[in-house]
């Protein structure tokens, strides 16, 4: 991890980086993944992206990765993350039931 990142993540009572928990395997879209980050990014939780096997690769020339990624928070944050990425997707499922109307 980079010192830059590091700055971002808590430290545990050791003073080592906090454990990182699964927050979700999304799919590495803008709709699905970038969303998601976006509301971190703006509520100040720290994530890291993680892409396996040809996941960087596929985003590199297709602009996705058909693998899609897994996000991780601190375990610290994991529930305020959970409930925030899955109230902004309660709120998408609202919109898209009422265009539907």
């Amino acid at each position: 991890m980079s010192d830059e990142f590091l700055s971002h993540w808590p430290l545990g009572a050791d003073g080592e980086p906090e454990k990182a928990a699964l927050l979700g395997n999304e799919g590495d879209f803008v709709s699905q993944a970038g969303i998601a980050c976006s509301m971190l990014d703006a509520y100040g939780i720290p994530y890291l992206v993680r892409r396996s096997g040809p996941g960087q690769l596929g985003l590199i020339y297709g602009g996705f990765s058909p693998v899609g990624v897994k996000i991780y928070v601190p375990e610290s944050r994991l529930e305020e993350a959970r409930q925030l990425v899955n109230t902004a997707a309660d709120a998408a499922d609202e919109e898209d039931k009422e265009e539907e109307l």
